[in-house]
């Protein structure tokens, strides 16, 4: 499955074409800018990779704005609002997500001082495989986009209960010895506060094991037991 990460910008938009086959450890295809949204979905299909594209996410600016910026801010949420409209017309999956929620379910919250685009490049070496040596920060972001955005898109059944966490690789890619099957079984790993959320659930078995209760459905099964509440 291919996934088109989109940073929109008022002139230029940074783009990166990951294939998410394994969910775990993605394969970088090809990135770069672009000035046409419409000429970067021609490209692709002429690339031949416009049949195995499945989910277009788009960085979305939200908050506060510089009254210096207003204009530029608004350009580039129109560009970014061309790519989903594209998206859509092409019956693809398309995502919007904000700068700082797909920061920090990447890398976690900054704390001060963090070189936030140095964590997000540093991610994505680890993360993404044929990662080139040298990338332009567009390009990274839009990158870190499409990430986020897998997960956000293939949500468990039990997410009601959890929040997205931050990404690990799947360290078991990394062994030249590990079993060909278990690579191609491979899931996220699992890390930080949010340990309840499950992710890529395949059987009724897992959701109700990774699910915890919800709150009545304990109280109930106390009550059963005879216990005080």
């Amino acid at each position: 499955m291919m996934v088109l990460g989109i940073d929109p910008g008022p002139t230029r938009s940074g783009w990166a074409l990951l294939d998410f086959t394994i969910p775990s450890s993605p394969v970088y295809f090809a990135a770069g800018l672009t000035e046409s949204p419409l000429g970067l979905f021609r490209e692709l299909d002429d690339a031949g990779h416009g049949d195995r594209l499945r989910l277009v996410a788009v960085e979305q600016s939200r908050g506060r704005v510089d009254p210096l910026r207003v204009a530029a801010v608004l350009l580039t949420v129109w560009t970014g609002g061309r790519f989903i409209g594209i998206a859509e017309s092409r019956s693809l999956e398309a995502v919007a997500l904000g700068v700082t929620e797909w920061r920090n379910a990447l890398i976690g919250t900054p704390r001060r001082g963090d070189d936030i685009d140095e964590n997000v490049a540093a991610f994505l070496r680890r993360f993404v495989r044929h990662w080139p040596a040298r990338s332009n920060v567009h390009v990274r972001d839009a990158a870190g986009v499409a990430c986020v955005a897998v997960r956000s898109w293939r949500k468990p059944a039990c997410a009601q209960y959890g929040s997205p966490r931050r990404l690990e690789p799947d360290r078991s890619l990394r062994n030249p010895h590990a079993d060909p099957l278990s690579i191609q079984n491979a899931h996220y790993e699992q890390s930080g506060p949010f340990e309840e959320r499950g992710d890529l659930l395949e059987s009724a078995g897992d959701i109700a094991r990774d699910c915890p209760q919800k709150p009545t459905e304990q109280l109930g099964a106390r009550q059963g037991r005879g216990e005080s509440p």
